[in-house]
């Protein structure tokens, strides 16, 4: 016998998941949140460029290419003789390298190419070079060309590696600093997200970022460094056991061998919380945004989601990444087009490469033709205050336009974690997308009015009685609350209508 509650029970088709994966586009792509992703990019060029001042100052820098020759299988410490050595910040270098493996990867999903690139590339293909080890940096970069995306999202976090292995203290820092901004700017986008998701509702930014204020420390932040800390901790306790049974001339050798089980069980809780971290980290954000909870909840939800839907949220994943870079491309192209067209429709009276009378150099001079690859290649030099004036506040605005496309993959990044989310939540509780947290929502909706009537003194209102029925036949005893408004006529007729309905009883 079918159930009589299937019809408004949740349903999980592959059609209703499209559909809903379809909507992070739009989710991403908000002026409001793509304003907010760029100022979050910038706080974090700030953070970055700030520490490499310093680093460089403390003649802790790095050469230009120390990066691409770690990914070749070269050292990527200091290098004998190399003038350029030492001139480059960490952060610089890493940045660069992140954002040409985003331009590959996105391109490389266009193109199709997702296994591609795995392995070394053969000594005929090296450009010359007899092995892996004696290719330089610069020709190693120009082998990945033909990389398929996950070698280049594999490269994207040896990048990360990289940092922590050249620089420790730096990546420390740094890190610890991104997590702290990126806590408070992707926690608020989360919470747009989640309710334009939910209940197509447009949070301002001053209420998504009360919400984000009081969850931040135990939410937001604590989120992605409290399995951090478990990882350390139990790295730090094999160590010290490890190094205790080796001062032990005998006696440590028996315990080291009789209780190397423990050992593995710290390695095998280590490996999944790493593990698990890597796959799910990216809906502690998103958890914390729906439900309103602390960030236990937020690990203690993401694991089982997505253990617990393994096939299911790879799909969900390999779906978003193609969705996510062929987005990214139309917006690129978009972008410019735009500027392409700012740009021709200035030089299209003949002002294009010509001296003027001034000296001037025309809209040359203050910004070159652009291009798919460089939005902004360098113009002419120009003399003079005001010249100088026009060229950068022309550098300004193409620099909003750029800044706004590298904001949409940090915005959509954060979208399609939100909508992940809200998928395996349906699918593995049983919830619907529209069941979020609304912190005092009966009471003051966004620290607005109370959209629910007062209760007058001594007098309960149906709602509050309807919440303490425990006998399902007292209800019939509850009658509907007056509406707001009433006469006073109508208060005083209700008492001699009763009196009329007790003589009829009687």
């Amino acid at each position: 016998m079918p159930n009589p509650d299937s019809s408004t029970q949740t349903t999980c088709s592959w059609a209703d998941d499209a559909r809903v994966i379809g909507k992070t586009f739009r989710l991403s792509t908000r002026w409001p949140r793509l304003l907010v992703a760029l100022a979050g990019l910038g706080l974090i060029l700030l953070w970055g460029g700030l520490l490499d001042k310093i680093w460089v100052g403390l003649d802790r820098g790095v050469g230009p290419d120390s990066l691409a020759a770690h990914l070749a299988g070269g050292a990527g410490d200091e290098s004998d003789g190399d003038p350029t050595w030492g001139t480059s910040g960490v952060f610089a270098v890493w940045r660069q390298h992140q954002m040409d493996c985003m331009d590959r990867a996105a391109s490389a999903v266009c193109h199709g190419r997702v296994f591609g690139g795995f392995g070394p590339p053969p000594p005929s293909l090296a450009f010359g070079a007899d092995s892996l080890l004696d290719m330089p940096a610069s020709l190693f970069e120009r082998s990945l060309a033909s990389a398929g995306v996950l070698r280049l999202i594999g490269y994207m976090g040896s990048g990360v590696a990289w940092m922590f292995t050249e620089r420790p203290c730096f990546a420390t820092i740094f890190w610890l600093g991104t997590i702290a901004l990126m806590s408070l700017i992707g926690g608020g986008l989360c919470r747009q997200m989640t309710l334009d998701l939910a209940r197509d509702e447009q949070p301002t930014i001053r209420q998504t970022f009360e919400f984000v204020r009081s969850k931040y420390w135990g939410g937001f932040l604590a989120a992605p460094l409290l399995p951090a800390g478990i990882l350390l901790g139990l790295v730090l306790v094999m160590g010290a056991l490890g190094f205790l049974m080796l001062r032990i001339p005998v006696l440590g050798d028996v315990l080291g061998g009789l209780f190397f089980a423990g050992f593995l069980l710290l390695g095998f809780l280590a490996a999944l919380i790493g593990l698990g971290t890597l796959l799910s980290g990216g809906l502690f954000w998103p958890v914390i945004a729906a439900e309103g909870t602390d960030a236990f909840d937020a690990v203690s939800r993401s694991f089982p989601y997505v253990f617990g839907r393994p096939w299911k949220a790879l799909v969900y994943a390999t779906v978003m990444i193609g969705y996510g870079a062929v987005c990214w491309m139309a917006v690129r192209i978009l972008a410019f087009v735009l500027l392409w067209v700012a740009h021709t429709g200035v030089t299209l009276f003949g002002s294009q490469g010509t001296i003027l009378a001034n000296g001037f150099a025309g809209a040359e001079g203050l910004w070159s033709a652009p291009t798919l690859a460089l939005f902004y290649p360098s113009g002419m030099a120009t003399d003079g205050f005001f010249e100088a004036f026009s060229a950068g506040a022309v550098k300004l605005w193409v620099l909003l336009i750029i800044g706004l496309v590298w904001a949409f993959p940090l915005s959509f990044f954060l979208a399609a974690n939100t909508v992940v989310y809200a998928l395996l939540r349906r699918d593995v509780d049983s919830t619907d997308l529209d069941e979020v947290y609304i912190e005092g929502y009966e009471e003051t909706p966004f620290g607005g009015e109370s959209t629910v009537p007062a209760a007058t003194a001594g007098t309960e209102s149906a709602s509050s009685k309807s919440l303490n029925i425990l006998n399902p036949d007292d209800a019939a005893g509850l009658t509907e609350a007056p509406a707001t408004g009433a006469s006073p006529a109508a208060d005083a007729e209700s008492p001699s209508q009763g009196d009329s309905d007790k003589g009829t009883k009687s």
